[in-house]
């Protein structure tokens, strides 16, 4: 299944979802409904965020699972902070998520 797109493919502009369905009773709901934030993110970079999220941030634990070193998780991190539109250096320098 294809993840939700966030920009129309034709002129880049923010979209809005307007329906969804169950894939097992085919009930439809149509409203406005908005992506999330982290529909921002690549597949790889949301396991990453899933994996991060369930070893509780323990980056020693995810470096034992990923079987790579600190830098590499710290650098991963660093990328998925900045696809989610927040800047790597300090937590007050934030861009418009809007």
């Amino acid at each position: 299944m294809r993840k939700i797109i966030e920009k129309c493919p034709a002129c880049q502009n923010d979209v809005i979802v307007t329906r969804v369905r169950c894939t097992r009773c085919e009930c439809e709901v149509i409203g406005e409904f908005q992506p999330t934030i982290f529909n921002r993110l690549t597949p790889e970079n949301l396991t990453f965020v899933e994996t991060f999220v369930r070893l509780r941030g323990n980056v020693k634990e995810m470096t034992r699972e990923l079987r790579v070193p600190y830098s590499t998780i710290r650098n991963h991190l660093d990328d998925v902070i900045r696809e989610l539109g927040f800047a790597t250096g300090t937590h007050s320098e934030v861009e418009d998520l809007s």
